[in-house]
């Protein structure tokens, strides 16, 4: 099976002229999950095609165009992740800062949001 590289960059800019952060981590796997899907406004449903296994996961991010409420169904409880409007969740293995946001494999995934959005996820086995 081919190799699939992800590449997250990472850019800080300030308006006050101090110097700009920037960086990258590049994260290897051999499949994906993605998912670009449009919600309509007061929605409780399911995000179909979201399933993966938590001991391999590489990289994790999803963003919404709204705020919502995630949560992921696993082989033992549940995770809920918590999204604002356009501020991206971030997870890496590579770098170590914090720990894998799942301990058992995803089985299904639901949405709940007030306002109609759009949600990307890409999660990289």
């Amino acid at each position: 099976m081919p190799s699939i590289n992800d590449t997250i960059q990472y850019q800080l800019t300030s308006d006050d002229g101090s110097s700009q952060i920037t960086g990258s981590q590049q994260e290897t796997g051999t499949t994906h999950v993605n998912v670009v899907s449009p919600f309509a406004a007061g929605t409780s449903q399911p995000v179909t095609g979201v399933a993966f296994a938590y001991a391999t996961l590489k990289a994790l991010v999803i963003k919404a165009s709204a705020n919502c409420t995630l949560v992921f169904t696993c082989t033992s409880g549940t995770v809920t992740i918590n999204l604002l409007a356009n501020v991206p969740y971030v997870w890496q293995l590579s770098p170590g800062y914090f720990a894998n946001p799942f301990t058992h494999d995803v089985t299904s995934l639901a949405i709940t949001n007030t306002a109609s959005l759009t949600l990307y996820l890409r999660a990289l086995n």
